[in-house]
């Protein structure tokens, strides 16, 4: 009735966890507007979209974007040095 194994899951049963994230990846996603833990490709299109949309050269040499640019980098920075993007 109480065997060995009976009400033990198999590690193939288990759902894989997720790690917590970080304060700093948290806001990363943020500044992408991205959804936590969204697949590695999708965070590369995100980023690689808002770096086009926002570079100065796409916009006639207009500067007034480059802070929110460069918040775009060092977020998506952040993200791929986790592993996550």
């Amino acid at each position: 009735m109480f065997g060995p194994g009976r009400f033990r899951r198999t590690r193939q049963a288990q759902a894989p966890q997720q790690r917590r994230l970080t304060l700093m990846e948290r806001r990363a996603y943020e500044t992408l507007d991205m959804p936590e833990h969204a697949p590695a490709a999708e965070v590369k299109a995100r980023y690689k979209a808002l770096v086009k949309r926002l570079h100065p050269d796409a916009n006639g040499g207009d500067r007034s974007s480059e802070d929110k640019l460069r918040g775009i980098i060092q977020a998506y920075n952040t993200l791929r040095s986790a592993g996550l993007g």
